[in-house]
Protein backbone atom coordinates (compact mmCIF):
# COMPACT_ATOMS: atom_id res chain seq x y z
CA UNK A 1 0.00 0.00 0.00
CA UNK A 2 1.52 3.53 -0.63
CA UNK A 3 -0.09 6.46 -0.06
CA UNK A 4 1.09 10.00 -2.03
CA UNK A 5 -0.31 12.90 0.06
CA UNK A 6 0.34 16.88 -1.62
CA UNK A 7 -0.88 19.60 0.00
CA UNK A 8 -0.37 23.51 0.17
CA UNK A 9 -2.00 27.20 0.99
CA UNK A 10 -1.50 30.22 0.31
CA UNK A 11 -2.06 33.30 2.70
CA UNK A 12 -2.38 36.75 2.14
CA UNK A 13 -3.41 39.09 5.10
CA UNK A 14 -2.68 42.45 6.83
CA UNK A 15 -2.11 42.40 9.92
CA UNK A 16 -0.78 44.01 13.67
CA UNK A 17 1.02 42.16 16.27
CA UNK A 18 0.24 43.36 19.44
CA UNK A 19 3.35 42.92 21.69
CA UNK A 20 2.62 45.29 24.48
CA UNK A 21 -0.07 47.62 25.26
CA UNK A 22 0.30 51.38 24.50
CA UNK A 23 -0.04 52.40 28.16
CA UNK A 24 -2.23 51.71 31.22
CA UNK A 25 -2.30 52.41 34.54
CA UNK A 26 -5.46 49.81 35.83
CA UNK A 27 -6.83 48.79 32.40
CA UNK A 28 -8.41 51.57 30.83
CA UNK A 29 -9.07 51.37 26.80
CA UNK A 30 -5.38 52.28 25.80
CA UNK A 31 -4.85 48.56 26.83
CA UNK A 32 -5.88 47.17 23.55
CA UNK A 33 -3.78 49.38 21.69
CA UNK A 34 0.03 49.11 20.08
CA UNK A 35 2.67 50.43 22.20
CA UNK A 36 4.40 50.89 18.42
CA UNK A 37 2.39 49.74 15.69
CA UNK A 38 3.50 46.74 13.71
CA UNK A 39 1.94 46.54 10.50
CA UNK A 40 2.69 44.20 7.97
CA UNK A 41 0.97 42.22 5.25
CA UNK A 42 1.89 38.88 5.29
CA UNK A 43 2.18 35.95 2.85
CA UNK A 44 2.51 32.22 3.57
CA UNK A 45 2.92 29.49 1.15
CA UNK A 46 3.64 25.88 2.60
CA UNK A 47 3.45 22.81 0.71
CA UNK A 48 4.20 19.17 2.03
CA UNK A 49 4.90 15.94 0.58
CA UNK A 50 3.89 13.25 2.49
CA UNK A 51 4.39 9.58 1.05
CA UNK A 52 4.04 6.35 2.94
CA UNK A 53 4.42 2.89 2.52
CA UNK A 54 3.21 -0.41 4.64
CA UNK A 55 3.65 -3.66 4.15
CA UNK A 56 3.55 -7.30 5.73
CA UNK A 57 6.03 -9.90 4.87
CA UNK A 58 5.75 -13.53 5.16
CA UNK A 59 6.41 -13.88 8.66
CA UNK A 60 3.81 -11.17 9.60
CA UNK A 61 5.84 -8.41 10.37
CA UNK A 62 5.34 -5.09 9.65
CA UNK A 63 7.25 -2.50 7.98
CA UNK A 64 6.40 0.89 7.83
CA UNK A 65 8.35 3.86 5.66
CA UNK A 66 7.41 7.51 5.91
CA UNK A 67 8.56 9.93 4.26
CA UNK A 68 8.17 13.99 4.73
CA UNK A 69 9.18 16.87 2.54
CA UNK A 70 8.17 20.42 4.00
CA UNK A 71 9.00 24.09 2.25
CA UNK A 72 7.39 26.93 3.40
CA UNK A 73 7.95 30.76 1.91
CA UNK A 74 7.28 33.62 4.00
CA UNK A 75 6.84 36.82 2.50
CA UNK A 76 5.99 40.02 4.78
CA UNK A 77 6.24 44.20 3.98
CA UNK A 78 9.49 44.82 6.58
CA UNK A 79 11.43 42.27 3.84
CA UNK A 80 11.79 39.52 7.35
CA UNK A 81 11.72 36.80 4.59
CA UNK A 82 12.29 33.11 5.05
CA UNK A 83 12.55 30.36 3.14
CA UNK A 84 12.84 26.69 4.63
CA UNK A 85 12.36 23.24 3.75
CA UNK A 86 12.77 20.10 5.72
CA UNK A 87 13.21 16.33 4.71
CA UNK A 88 12.02 13.92 7.06
CA UNK A 89 12.56 10.00 6.65
CA UNK A 90 11.14 7.55 9.58
CA UNK A 91 11.49 3.38 8.89
CA UNK A 92 9.27 1.73 11.57
CA UNK A 93 9.58 -2.62 12.31
CA UNK A 94 6.63 -3.94 14.06
CA UNK A 95 7.05 -7.64 15.32
CA UNK A 96 5.24 -9.90 18.02
CA UNK A 97 6.79 -12.99 19.88
CA UNK A 98 4.68 -15.22 21.97
CA UNK A 99 5.88 -16.80 24.60
CA UNK A 100 3.40 -19.32 26.61
CA UNK A 101 0.33 -17.36 27.00
CA UNK A 102 2.27 -14.37 27.05
CA UNK A 103 2.19 -11.69 23.59
CA UNK A 104 5.25 -9.39 23.35
CA UNK A 105 4.78 -6.30 20.96
CA UNK A 106 8.17 -4.73 19.48
CA UNK A 107 8.65 -2.22 17.68
CA UNK A 108 12.29 -0.70 16.66
CA UNK A 109 13.14 1.93 13.91
CA UNK A 110 15.25 4.77 12.88
CA UNK A 111 14.51 8.13 11.91
CA UNK A 112 16.48 11.27 10.09
CA UNK A 113 16.00 14.41 9.08
CA UNK A 114 17.49 17.76 7.11
CA UNK A 115 16.14 21.43 7.44
CA UNK A 116 17.66 24.39 5.43
CA UNK A 117 16.31 27.91 6.38
CA UNK A 118 17.18 31.36 5.32
CA UNK A 119 15.84 34.17 6.85
CA UNK A 120 16.48 37.85 7.53
CA UNK A 121 16.27 37.21 11.46
CA UNK A 122 18.52 34.34 11.89
CA UNK A 123 20.96 33.73 8.47
CA UNK A 124 20.95 31.15 6.99
CA UNK A 125 21.12 27.60 9.21
CA UNK A 126 21.04 23.99 8.41
CA UNK A 127 20.59 21.09 10.86
CA UNK A 128 20.96 17.15 10.87
CA UNK A 129 18.78 14.94 13.17
CA UNK A 130 19.08 11.44 13.42
CA UNK A 131 17.67 8.22 16.25
CA UNK A 132 17.32 5.38 16.93
CA UNK A 133 14.63 3.95 19.43
CA UNK A 134 13.08 0.29 20.42
CA UNK A 135 9.49 -0.02 22.18
CA UNK A 136 8.16 -3.25 23.43
CA UNK A 137 4.71 -3.32 25.03
CA UNK A 138 3.20 -6.54 26.81
CA UNK A 139 -0.16 -7.36 28.68
CA UNK A 140 0.20 -10.10 32.09
CA UNK A 141 -2.48 -11.63 33.90
CA UNK A 142 -5.26 -10.04 31.48
CA UNK A 143 -4.35 -7.30 34.34
CA UNK A 144 -1.31 -5.56 34.02
CA UNK A 145 0.26 -3.90 30.68
CA UNK A 146 3.71 -3.05 30.99
CA UNK A 147 5.67 -0.97 28.28
CA UNK A 148 9.76 0.33 27.91
CA UNK A 149 11.33 2.14 25.48
CA UNK A 150 14.83 3.57 24.89
CA UNK A 151 15.72 6.19 22.34
CA UNK A 152 19.52 7.54 21.13
CA UNK A 153 19.96 10.46 19.07
CA UNK A 154 22.33 12.76 17.43
CA UNK A 155 21.99 16.62 16.46
CA UNK A 156 24.15 18.77 14.35
CA UNK A 157 23.43 22.78 13.69
CA UNK A 158 25.53 24.45 11.03
CA UNK A 159 29.17 23.68 11.42
CA UNK A 160 28.79 23.15 15.38
CA UNK A 161 30.22 19.80 16.69
CA UNK A 162 28.40 17.28 16.50
CA UNK A 163 25.91 16.62 19.56
CA UNK A 164 24.71 13.99 21.14
CA UNK A 165 21.44 13.35 24.59
CA UNK A 166 23.78 13.21 27.09
CA UNK A 167 21.45 13.01 29.75
CA UNK A 168 23.06 13.28 33.22
CA UNK A 169 21.07 10.48 34.56
CA UNK A 170 21.17 7.90 31.59
CA UNK A 171 24.12 9.12 29.31
CA UNK A 172 23.41 8.31 25.47
CA UNK A 173 20.17 7.20 25.91
CA UNK A 174 17.28 8.00 27.08
CA UNK A 175 14.17 5.99 28.00
CA UNK A 176 10.47 5.52 29.47
CA UNK A 177 8.78 2.97 31.84
CA UNK A 178 5.33 2.56 32.21
CA UNK A 179 2.57 0.23 33.72
CA UNK A 180 -1.20 -0.05 33.95
CA UNK A 181 -3.18 -2.25 36.29
CA UNK A 182 -6.42 -3.34 36.02
CA UNK A 183 -7.76 -3.80 39.85
CA UNK A 184 -11.40 -4.33 38.66
CA UNK A 185 -12.77 -4.09 35.01
CA UNK A 186 -13.51 -0.33 35.09
CA UNK A 187 -10.60 0.92 37.77
CA UNK A 188 -6.84 1.47 36.83
CA UNK A 189 -3.88 2.69 38.11
CA UNK A 190 -1.10 3.67 36.40
CA UNK A 191 2.68 4.88 36.80
CA UNK A 192 5.45 5.95 34.51
CA UNK A 193 8.30 7.42 34.73
CA UNK A 194 10.69 8.50 31.80
CA UNK A 195 13.71 11.13 30.88
CA UNK A 196 13.57 13.84 28.08
CA UNK A 197 16.10 15.63 26.17
CA UNK A 198 15.44 18.81 23.81
CA UNK A 199 18.18 21.07 21.95
CA UNK A 200 17.70 24.59 21.32
CA UNK A 201 15.84 25.33 18.11
CA UNK A 202 17.70 27.80 16.09
CA UNK A 203 15.29 30.64 16.32
CA UNK A 204 16.42 30.50 20.12
CA UNK A 205 19.51 30.02 19.24
CA UNK A 206 20.18 32.46 16.45
CA UNK A 207 16.87 35.44 16.26
CA UNK A 208 17.65 38.97 15.94
CA UNK A 209 14.65 40.80 15.08
CA UNK A 210 13.11 43.99 16.95
CA UNK A 211 9.03 44.27 16.91
CA UNK A 212 7.20 46.76 18.75
CA UNK A 213 9.76 48.74 20.29
CA UNK A 214 11.31 45.34 21.78
CA UNK A 215 14.54 44.05 20.77
CA UNK A 216 15.14 40.48 20.42
CA UNK A 217 19.02 38.99 20.39
CA UNK A 218 20.87 35.63 19.83
CA UNK A 219 22.04 33.05 22.03
CA UNK A 220 24.63 30.89 20.33
CA UNK A 221 25.62 29.56 23.65
CA UNK A 222 22.75 27.70 24.76
CA UNK A 223 22.96 24.55 26.21
CA UNK A 224 20.07 21.67 25.63
CA UNK A 225 17.72 21.45 28.44
CA UNK A 226 17.23 17.54 29.93
CA UNK A 227 14.39 16.34 32.24
CA UNK A 228 12.91 13.09 34.05
CA UNK A 229 9.23 12.92 34.70
CA UNK A 230 7.00 10.47 36.85
CA UNK A 231 3.61 10.03 37.06
CA UNK A 232 1.30 8.03 39.51
CA UNK A 233 -2.86 8.20 38.54
CA UNK A 234 -5.93 6.51 39.15
CA UNK A 235 -8.82 6.15 36.88
CA UNK A 236 -12.30 5.29 37.78
CA UNK A 237 -14.68 4.20 35.06
CA UNK A 238 -18.76 4.57 35.98
CA UNK A 239 -22.15 4.48 34.91
CA UNK A 240 -25.19 5.53 36.46
CA UNK A 241 -28.58 5.13 34.74
CA UNK A 242 -28.08 6.62 31.00
CA UNK A 243 -24.62 8.15 31.72
CA UNK A 244 -21.53 6.79 31.45
CA UNK A 245 -18.04 8.79 32.12
CA UNK A 246 -14.80 8.48 34.29
CA UNK A 247 -13.22 10.43 36.92
CA UNK A 248 -9.17 10.54 36.51
CA UNK A 249 -6.80 11.54 39.38
CA UNK A 250 -2.77 11.70 38.70
CA UNK A 251 0.15 13.35 40.78
CA UNK A 252 2.76 14.00 38.64
CA UNK A 253 6.52 15.50 39.25
CA UNK A 254 9.06 17.13 36.82
CA UNK A 255 12.62 17.88 36.89
CA UNK A 256 14.46 20.21 34.50
CA UNK A 257 18.45 20.31 34.42
CA UNK A 258 19.29 23.75 32.06
CA UNK A 259 15.93 24.54 31.52
CA UNK A 260 15.72 26.83 28.72
CA UNK A 261 13.25 29.82 28.78
CA UNK A 262 12.91 33.10 27.19
CA UNK A 263 13.76 35.90 29.35
CA UNK A 264 14.83 39.78 29.56
CA UNK A 265 18.79 39.57 28.45
CA UNK A 266 21.51 41.25 31.00
CA UNK A 267 23.00 44.36 30.06
CA UNK A 268 26.25 42.75 29.02
CA UNK A 269 24.78 40.89 26.14
CA UNK A 270 22.71 44.24 25.02
CA UNK A 271 25.67 46.13 24.32
CA UNK A 272 27.40 43.63 21.91
CA UNK A 273 24.28 44.40 19.63
CA UNK A 274 23.15 47.45 20.26
CA UNK A 275 26.30 49.40 21.68
CA UNK A 276 25.62 53.13 20.74
CA UNK A 277 21.71 53.40 22.52
CA UNK A 278 21.16 49.87 24.99
CA UNK A 279 17.22 49.47 24.54
CA UNK A 280 15.47 49.61 27.87
CA UNK A 281 14.18 45.70 26.96
CA UNK A 282 16.25 43.09 25.26
CA UNK A 283 15.08 39.42 25.11
CA UNK A 284 16.82 36.28 24.42
CA UNK A 285 16.34 32.40 25.49
CA UNK A 286 18.65 31.20 28.07
CA UNK A 287 19.18 28.65 30.47
CA UNK A 288 17.23 29.72 33.70
CA UNK A 289 18.24 27.25 36.10
CA UNK A 290 17.73 24.03 37.15
CA UNK A 291 13.51 23.42 38.21
CA UNK A 292 10.81 20.97 39.87
CA UNK A 293 7.35 21.63 38.37
CA UNK A 294 5.18 19.05 40.96
CA UNK A 295 1.38 18.90 40.66
CA UNK A 296 -1.89 16.99 40.92
CA UNK A 297 -4.88 17.02 38.32
CA UNK A 298 -8.33 15.99 38.53
CA UNK A 299 -10.38 14.87 35.47
CA UNK A 300 -14.03 14.00 34.83
CA UNK A 301 -15.87 13.42 31.39
CA UNK A 302 -19.89 12.16 31.95
CA UNK A 303 -22.22 12.07 28.76
CA UNK A 304 -25.38 10.79 28.70
CA UNK A 305 -29.25 11.51 28.22
CA UNK A 306 -31.67 14.08 29.99
CA UNK A 307 -34.91 13.00 28.35
CA UNK A 308 -34.83 13.47 24.45
CA UNK A 309 -31.42 15.98 24.40
CA UNK A 310 -28.03 14.16 24.81
CA UNK A 311 -25.13 15.78 27.02
CA UNK A 312 -21.16 16.32 26.89
CA UNK A 313 -19.80 17.14 30.14
CA UNK A 314 -15.72 17.60 30.66
CA UNK A 315 -14.08 19.42 33.92
CA UNK A 316 -10.83 19.51 35.18
CA UNK A 317 -8.25 20.93 37.16
CA UNK A 318 -4.83 21.37 37.88
CA UNK A 319 -2.71 22.41 40.93
CA UNK A 320 1.17 23.32 39.96
CA UNK A 321 4.04 23.94 42.02
CA UNK A 322 6.42 24.89 39.96
CA UNK A 323 10.22 26.09 41.71
CA UNK A 324 13.79 27.20 41.13
CA UNK A 325 15.81 23.98 42.86
CA UNK A 326 18.73 26.92 43.01
CA UNK A 327 16.54 29.15 44.72
CA UNK A 328 18.69 30.34 47.55
CA UNK A 329 17.55 34.26 48.83
CA UNK A 330 21.13 34.72 50.82
CA UNK A 331 23.35 32.95 48.39
CA UNK A 332 25.53 34.84 45.82
CA UNK A 333 22.31 35.90 43.64
CA UNK A 334 20.40 36.92 46.14
CA UNK A 335 19.52 39.93 44.22
CA UNK A 336 17.90 37.95 41.80
CA UNK A 337 15.74 36.36 44.17
CA UNK A 338 14.98 39.86 46.36
CA UNK A 339 11.51 39.85 47.56
CA UNK A 340 10.17 36.70 45.85
CA UNK A 341 8.87 33.18 46.71
CA UNK A 342 10.31 30.34 44.73
CA UNK A 343 7.81 29.86 42.40
CA UNK A 344 8.74 30.37 38.42
CA UNK A 345 8.33 32.98 36.83
CA UNK A 346 4.71 33.28 34.51
CA UNK A 347 3.31 30.04 35.67
CA UNK A 348 -0.47 29.40 37.18
CA UNK A 349 -0.71 27.34 40.69
CA UNK A 350 -4.07 26.99 39.90
CA UNK A 351 -5.95 26.29 36.53
CA UNK A 352 -9.26 25.20 36.15
CA UNK A 353 -11.42 24.41 32.98
CA UNK A 354 -15.01 22.79 31.80
CA UNK A 355 -16.48 22.79 28.73
CA UNK A 356 -20.86 21.42 28.68
CA UNK A 357 -22.57 20.77 25.18
CA UNK A 358 -25.87 19.62 24.73
CA UNK A 359 -27.76 18.40 21.65
CA UNK A 360 -31.41 18.03 20.58
CA UNK A 361 -32.27 16.99 16.38
CA UNK A 362 -29.28 18.26 14.69
CA UNK A 363 -29.61 21.36 17.26
CA UNK A 364 -26.68 22.41 19.58
CA UNK A 365 -25.63 25.00 22.37
CA UNK A 366 -22.62 24.50 24.71
CA UNK A 367 -20.52 26.69 27.00
CA UNK A 368 -16.49 26.97 28.11
CA UNK A 369 -14.75 28.45 30.49
CA UNK A 370 -11.41 28.52 32.06
CA UNK A 371 -9.93 30.02 35.36
CA UNK A 372 -6.36 30.50 36.16
CA UNK A 373 -4.99 31.84 39.90
CA UNK A 374 -3.11 35.11 39.70
CA UNK A 375 0.71 34.67 38.68
CA UNK A 376 2.81 34.91 41.55
CA UNK A 377 5.71 35.75 39.94
CA UNK A 378 7.30 37.26 36.67
CA UNK A 379 10.97 38.87 35.40
CA UNK A 380 10.92 41.83 37.99
CA UNK A 381 12.32 43.97 34.70
CA UNK A 382 9.17 43.18 33.09
CA UNK A 383 7.16 45.53 35.56
CA UNK A 384 9.21 48.24 34.30
CA UNK A 385 6.98 48.40 31.19
CA UNK A 386 4.29 51.43 31.92
CA UNK A 387 1.27 50.55 33.80
CA UNK A 388 2.69 46.29 33.77
CA UNK A 389 3.15 46.83 38.16
CA UNK A 390 0.07 49.10 38.75
CA UNK A 391 -2.18 46.48 36.63
CA UNK A 392 -1.14 43.20 38.43
CA UNK A 393 -1.66 45.31 41.37
CA UNK A 394 -5.09 46.37 40.45
CA UNK A 395 -6.01 42.82 39.71
CA UNK A 396 -4.32 40.65 42.15
CA UNK A 397 -7.11 37.84 41.80
CA UNK A 398 -7.66 34.64 39.65
CA UNK A 399 -8.41 35.10 35.84
CA UNK A 400 -11.43 33.56 34.05
CA UNK A 401 -13.60 33.69 30.96
CA UNK A 402 -16.99 32.26 29.41
CA UNK A 403 -17.39 31.01 25.48
CA UNK A 404 -20.79 30.15 24.52
CA UNK A 405 -21.71 28.84 21.25
CA UNK A 406 -24.99 27.12 19.19
CA UNK A 407 -25.04 25.45 16.19
CA UNK A 408 -27.27 23.65 13.77
CA UNK A 409 -26.12 20.83 11.07
CA UNK A 410 -27.87 21.17 8.28
CA UNK A 411 -26.94 17.62 6.85
CA UNK A 412 -24.17 15.16 7.54
CA UNK A 413 -21.45 17.32 6.21
CA UNK A 414 -22.56 21.03 6.71
CA UNK A 415 -22.82 22.66 10.12
CA UNK A 416 -23.43 26.18 11.16
CA UNK A 417 -22.31 27.32 14.22
CA UNK A 418 -22.17 30.87 16.22
CA UNK A 419 -19.63 31.34 18.34
CA UNK A 420 -19.63 34.13 21.44
CA UNK A 421 -15.63 34.30 22.87
CA UNK A 422 -15.40 35.99 26.45
CA UNK A 423 -19.22 35.88 27.15
CA UNK A 424 -19.14 38.33 30.27
CA UNK A 425 -16.70 40.86 28.60
CA UNK A 426 -13.99 40.58 30.99
CA UNK A 427 -10.71 42.21 30.77
CA UNK A 428 -8.22 39.51 31.22
CA UNK A 429 -4.10 39.87 31.08
CA UNK A 430 -2.82 36.46 30.94
CA UNK A 431 0.49 37.67 29.63
CA UNK A 432 1.64 40.59 31.39
CA UNK A 433 1.48 43.53 28.87
CA UNK A 434 -0.94 42.38 27.07
CA UNK A 435 -4.69 41.76 27.25
CA UNK A 436 -7.02 39.25 25.63
CA UNK A 437 -9.89 40.37 23.24
CA UNK A 438 -12.58 41.78 24.30
CA UNK A 439 -15.97 40.22 23.42
CA UNK A 440 -15.93 38.60 20.28
CA UNK A 441 -18.65 36.87 17.64
CA UNK A 442 -17.87 34.04 15.07
CA UNK A 443 -20.12 32.75 12.29
CA UNK A 444 -18.82 29.69 11.15
CA UNK A 445 -19.95 27.62 8.49
CA UNK A 446 -17.66 24.15 8.32
CA UNK A 447 -18.51 21.30 5.68
CA UNK A 448 -16.60 17.98 5.65
CA UNK A 449 -15.68 16.14 2.53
Amino acid sequence: MVIFILSGLQIHFPTGRVYSWNNTPTGDSLAYVLNEPDMHTFRYLPINIDPYLIFFDKRGHKHHFKVRYYYIKTRNSNNENTNAWLGYGEYNFHSRLRIKSVIFDFVTGASFSYSSVESAIFGKRNSTNAAAFFQMDTRLFDQLTLTCGIRGEIYKLDTLPLATAEHSLSGPVIFRLGANYAILKATHIRGSFGLGYRYPSIAEKYVKTIRANQYVIPNPELKPESSWSAELGFNQGFKLASWIGYIDLAGFVTQYDDMLEFTVAPNKEKVKYYPSVPPLFVFWSENISDTRISGLEVSAMGQGKIGNVTANLLIGYTYMHPIDRNYDPFGPDSLKYQGRSNILNWRFKHTAKGDMECSYKGFMVGFTTFINSFMENIDPLIELIPGVKAYREAHHGPTYSVDARVGYSLNEQTKLTFIAKNLTNKQNSIRPAYVEAPRNYTLQLSYEF
